[in-house]
């Protein structure tokens, strides 16, 4: 599976630097690729809380933590 991630992570990159090198000047270029998450590998990305709350928590929650200006 790593050597097959590797593989299509290296397709994306070279189909991503095909489109920079011919986007005209003037337009955005497209964004890098994500690399393809391997597995038994930890992540890079930081996930933050355990999950979505009941909207009347959050409420509650809001409500004695605004700051009154």
């Amino acid at each position: 599976m790593m050597l097959l991630a590797t593989l299509v992570d290296a397709v994306n990159l070279w189909r991503w630097e095909y489109a920079v090198s011919n986007t005209p000047k003037g337009k955005r270029k497209p964004p890098r690729p994500e690399p393809i998450p391997r597995p038994g590998v930890k992540s890079r990305i930081k996930h933050w809380g355990r999950g979505a709350i009941r909207r009347s928590r959050f409420a509650d929650w809001w409500a004695t933590h605004k700051r009154n200006k």
